[in-house]
């Protein structure tokens, strides 16, 4: 059921995504979010945001799938590896989207919801 399920979850971001210069950065952009993979933290500016494993998770596991929708049972399947119900899904993205809020992001700013499909990240949100 997982795509790409022998890839880490943290992995070096995309090669289109790191500068050309020599040495690759270990942060990835999704509009105003900035998520240091190697470090585990995410921060919208100065702000650092305390996201779970799980929800940094899915972050990079949505990133690293930029052209696709993910259905929730993937993500339940693949991102948090536990047999359940896509509530739990949903839960992880509406906390996920809450935390985005209290740092002033907009609610779908990062994560988008593809109604009776699942979920992308917005690549090209604005700060």
């Amino acid at each position: 059921m997982c795509v790409n399920h022998a890839e880490p979850l943290h992995q070096d971001p995309p090669a289109s995504s790191t500068p050309s210069s020599s040495a690759p950065s270990s942060s990835i952009r999704i509009g105003p979010l900035t998520i240091d993979h190697r470090r585990s933290i995410a921060a919208v500016g100065r702000e650092v945001l305390v996201l779970t494993r799980s929800e940094l998770d899915l972050l990079l596991y949505l990133y690293g799938r930029p052209d696709r929708v993910v259905p929730a049972s993937e993500i339940v399947a693949c991102v948090l590896r536990a047999a359940g119900a896509d509530a739990n899904a949903r839960f992880h993205v509406w906390n996920l989207r809450r935390k985005l809020s209290l740092a002033g992001v907009p609610s779908d700013a990062v994560v988008k919801t593809v109604r009776g499909k699942g979920y992308t990240v917005e690549l090209t949100a604005q700060e």
